[in-house]
């Protein structure tokens, strides 16, 4: 799309809000959501289990 200096129409203007508002919740929006939060968790779950092992671990790999 170019824009020339002599087109009389101004350019379209798009809500993006307004298009995001009118969106209906589908499955493609639920496995959007279930997906993130699923990352989020497993992110979280993961550094709760290294430091909670990390004093088991400790232990078992003393230096000398």
């Amino acid at each position: 799309m170019s824009m020339n200096a002599t087109d009389p129409s101004p350019p379209v203007v798009i809500h993006l809000t307004d298009v995001i508002e009118r969106q209906r919740i589908n499955a493609f929006i639920i496995r959007l959501v279930a997906l993130s939060w699923a990352v989020t968790f497993l992110d979280g779950f993961d550094m709760l289990v290294i430091s909670s092992s990390r004093p088991i671990c400790a232990t078992d790999l003393v230096r000398t």
